[in-house]
């Protein structure tokens, strides 16, 4: 189950107010090291400095879609 990094609360599907950010090397780094996913709750979010912000998304706790290379039409060819 997902939890807040910093105080440890865990995510209740459909609440509001979680944000996540996935760390890591990016395209041009390792390709062995894994990216995590960072989630805080609401009371830790408010305490990032409004710059930061802009990195981090709103979690709702769905899975993410489906990649570009597995929609119909795109690089796939299907």
């Amino acid at each position: 189950m997902a939890a807040c990094a910093k105080c440890g609360n865990e995510y209740v599907q459909g609440a509001k107010g979680w944000f996540a950010r996935v760390e890591g090397l990016g395209p041009g780094g390792r390709g062995d090291t894994p990216l995590a996913r960072v989630l805080l709750c609401p009371d830790h979010f408010a305490e990032i400095p409004r710059p930061e912000r802009a990195a981090w998304h709103e979690y709702t706790g769905a899975p993410s879609g489906p990649t570009r290379e597995k929609r119909v039409g795109r690089l796939a060819g299907t």
